[in-house]
């Protein structure tokens, strides 16, 4: 892991300190959680047009994002119209993953 040192807005530190009041946890965390979410909202739909093009993979984006696969696969198919695959793929990988959806909804988590 690799540290970085910023410098907030006083407002902006007393939003995260609140925050880490609020859930017990420590300032960092928050300030992680914010900046992951932050990122994700601005590299997420470059990542899936990339993805649309046939640049980048699920794998990457999952690695990049650091979001469950269930999710990443959930924002690709809100936000693309066509698969950069064949039809014949696109439906094997469909059914794929309704078995898979039916197999989780089944689990306990």
């Amino acid at each position: 892991m690799t540290q970085i040192n910023i410098r907030l807005k006083d407002e902006i530190y007393e939003v995260i300190e609140f925050l880490a009041q609020k859930k017990k946890v420590s300032k960092s965390e928050i300030a992680r959680e914010l900046l992951m979410k932050s990122l994700n909202d601005i590299l997420l739909p470059i990542l899936i047009n990339d993805y649309q093009k046939g640049e980048i993979s699920i794998k990457k984006i999952i690695k990049f994002t650091d979001l469950p696969p269930i999710e990443v696969m959930r924002k690709i198919s809100n936000s693309i119209d066509d698969p950069p695959i064949s039809a014949e793929v696109d439906n094997y990988t469909s059914k794929v993953a309704d078995e898979i959806l039916k197999q989780w909804k089944n689990e306990d988590f």
